[in-house]
């Protein structure tokens, strides 16, 4: 599996994240239907 650096945008349920690659919206998969804050990362 590749890992994509995307920006976080919204977490609508727990299994999916809205986010942008490249600028533009998409929808992913989100595997841990915990909290995020350990996997997110500010910038």
């Amino acid at each position: 599996m590749e890992l994509v650096k995307a920006i976080f945008k919204n977490r609508p349920n727990r299994f999916i994240a809205e986010v942008e690659i490249d600028g533009k919206e998409e929808i992913a998969h989100v595997p841990n239907t915990g909290r995020c804050k350990e996997l997110l990362i500010e910038e």
